[in-house]
């Protein structure tokens, strides 16, 4: 077990490795078979011997081969602890991040309930929007840090969390805009029940790895459910209940895109 746990951390899906070490596998059985095993049985010790003395210049290049193959896989497995270690230095302020985020999510979601108050109200009474809220910035170094060397499946995770981010921010600053007349886009509460339910799924996928960033856990994905959602409208201080329509629009959307998924604790 420990050598095939060995072997996944010096591939980590690389093909190119894994090619050349299938081949040079091949390589190394059928070397073995021609010069020891197949030169033995035919002739004894002596036809051995001849064959090594015949192929010695081959033999030298052989083994220089495998030499610098093992090298090279020994420098990596180093390189690749070191990367792992690295990683667990960075992770370590992965809590801290999420938590910060969430925090952001939750001034996100005061701002929509403000707005869908503002439609109720037959956008009568402007509400104080936070018209210069910006998403947060201390986070982006542990991201980035952790997408640099964690295995590719989380650095895409993490990713995705930052490109929803981003768009995120984008409806936000068109919402408040549209409220003070600064466009041109009529907000309805369709509109801001989806912007709920973009900001849960957000906090979805912050919340399930938090256990992952604490070092409590794997990471593994799974379909979001109807529990997460739950579960990150009430880190969010969302009463679904609350608005009309949220609860039939969470319903409806959840498993839609096959692609959420989260991980598995």
């Amino acid at each position: 077990m420990r050598i095939v746990a060995i072997c996944k951390q010096i591939y980590r899906d690389e093909k190119p490795i894994f090619y050349i070490s299938a081949i040079s596998l091949i390589a190394a059985l059928a070397y073995v078979f021609c010069m020891l095993i197949y030169p033995f049985f035919v002739g004894g010790w002596k036809t051995a011997h001849a064959a090594w003395y015949d192929w010695q210049t081959f033999n030298a290049g052989i083994l220089a081969y495998f030499s610098t193959l093992i090298l090279f896989y020994i420098s990596r497995y180093h390189a690749l602890q070191q990367q792992r270690r690295e990683f667990i230095a960075a992770r370590s302020f992965l809590p801290h991040a999420l938590s910060e985020l969430t925090q952001y999510l939750k001034e996100c979601a005061s701002l929509l309930s403000k707005a869908s108050q503002f439609i109720d109200n037959n956008r009568e009474q402007k509400p104080e929007f936070l018209l210069d809220l910006k998403s947060p910035e201390k986070y982006i170094q542990t991201f980035e840090k952790c997408i640099a060397l964690a295995q590719p499946q989380f650095s895409v995770y993490l990713s995705q969390i930052l490109i929803r981010l981003q768009i995120n921010q984008t409806r936000l600053e068109g919402v408040s805009e549209s409220i003070y007349g600064r466009n041109h886009l009529l907000i309805t509460k369709r509109n801001i029940n989806s912007y709920f339910f973009r900001l849960a799924e957000l906090q979805c996928l912050i919340n399930a790895i938090f256990a992952y960033s604490r070092g409590m856990s794997d990471f593994e994905l799974k379909p979001l459910d109807k529990d997460a959602f739950i579960n990150a409208y009430a880190c969010l201080e969302v009463f679904i209940e609350h608005f009309d329509g949220l609860d039939e629009f969470t319903d409806s959307h959840i498993g839609v895109n096959p692609s959420w998924q989260i991980p598995m604790g």
